[in-house]
């Protein structure tokens, strides 16, 4: 099972027919901001993630793969996808002190996906988000589509309510 979903996503990835994808890391207020540059386009509904691997961050980085929310929302394929992360432990801490350091500007990516289901909005009139602090990542891409469909005509909300509870307002 490991070889065949290596091989779909060595396929996926165009490893072979194009150059693979780029990231271009930056951080921002203690978060990591991750820019894929696609060499195919993506089509990524709102609330769909990705699974990453990043050889050159570290030593056992080609070994892991983690699952990352984009944040970037289009109508059509996208050829750039934006992830905003949070470090933590491990590959997004590794993360955050590479792009410190300037180390990690454009390295090789591998990714599979996207994965997950997209909740469907366009039938409700009132919508409530909660999110607390990083969360609300999760709903940008839920909020650009809810913007983007009013504005075509194709979305009958007509209020949303957004509560976005914040621990430390003092941090930067």
């Amino acid at each position: 099972m490991f070889i065949v979903q290596g091989g779909i996503i060595i396929y996926r990835n165009g490893v072979f027919r194009y150059s693979c994808a780029r990231a271009h890391i930056t951080h921002e207020y203690g978060a990591i901001r991750l820019r894929l540059q696609l060499q195919k386009p993506l089509h990524i509904e709102a609330g769909q993630y990705i699974n990453l691997w990043i050889p050159s961050v570290s030593f056992w980085s080609f070994l892991q793969s983690h699952p990352f929310v984009v944040i970037s929302w289009a109508a059509k394929p996208q050829n750039h996808l934006d992830l905003f992360i949070k470090p933590r432990q491990g590959l997004t801490r590794e993360l955050l002190d590479h792009a410190k350091n300037g180390f990690a500007i454009n390295p090789l990516v591998l990714l599979s996906g996207p994965h997950g289901k997209s909740v469907p909005m366009n039938d409700y009139e009132n919508i409530l988000m909660v999110a607390s602090d990083f969360g609300i990542a999760a709903l940008l891409p839920y909020l650009k589509q809810l913007i983007h469909g009013y504005n075509a005509r194709k979305v009958r909300a007509r209020r949303i309510h957004l509560v976005w509870q914040v621990r430390d307002l003092g941090k930067s």
